[in-house]
């Protein structure tokens, strides 16, 4: 798998990575949606470089936000092929997201935010899409998501995914890959 990786722990730094990974492979003129919308501080910038139609998606009332909700309902509701950009970064792994991205034969840029849980935990799904049974799992929690970010690069092998653009220190990762 192909990968470039920059390794700091300073959360100021985070957010300008992030801004950095999506300025430099979201093509201008892009159909973006946002699932996890927020604020806006990811696409303020970004919108002011490139050609970009946002729709947003959060839980909470933002004034930007287009859809207010679950973001995974959202996707189960619309038309996810208008959009040539989705982006998941949550806060956590954003896996159903993805696996119905998947399931649904989406082409475009994704970019995807994994973030360990409580002790380092990956997602169930992950796990289970890896071969590790929930009956592994529940023993010891911990010993399975050990290697988060091999886990998730075998995993993004094993849905077709060999080449990724990241940033990452350990326990979080902002990923870029294109489903062609």
């Amino acid at each position: 798998m192909k990968a470039q990786v920059i390794k700091t722990n300073n959360d100021h730094f985070w957010t300008k990575k992030k801004i950095d990974l999506r300025s430099k492979y979201i093509p201008n003129n892009s159909n973006v949606l946002e699932c996890y919308g927020g604020n806006g501080v990811l696409y303020r910038d970004i919108s002011k470089i490139k050609n970009l139609i946002i729709h947003s998606i959060d839980v909470e009332n933002y004034e930007r936000v287009n859809l207010k909700g679950d973001n995974l309902k959202w996707l189960f509701s619309i038309n996810i092929h208008k959009y040539s950009t989705i982006d998941l970064d949550s806060y956590g792994f954003a896996a159903k997201q993805l696996d119905y991205l998947m399931s649904k034969n989406y082409k475009g840029h994704i970019f995807l935010t994994c973030i360990s849980s409580g002790m380092g935990n990956l997602p169930d799904l992950i796990l289970e899409k890896l071969g590790y049974t929930k009956a592994m799992t529940k023993k010891s929690r911990t010993l399975f998501s050990k290697n988060m970010f091999d886990k998730i690069k075998k995993y993004l092998a094993n849905i077709g995914i060999n080449e990724i653009n990241y940033y990452g220190d350990g326990r979080k990762y902002y990923i870029h890959f294109e489903l062609k």
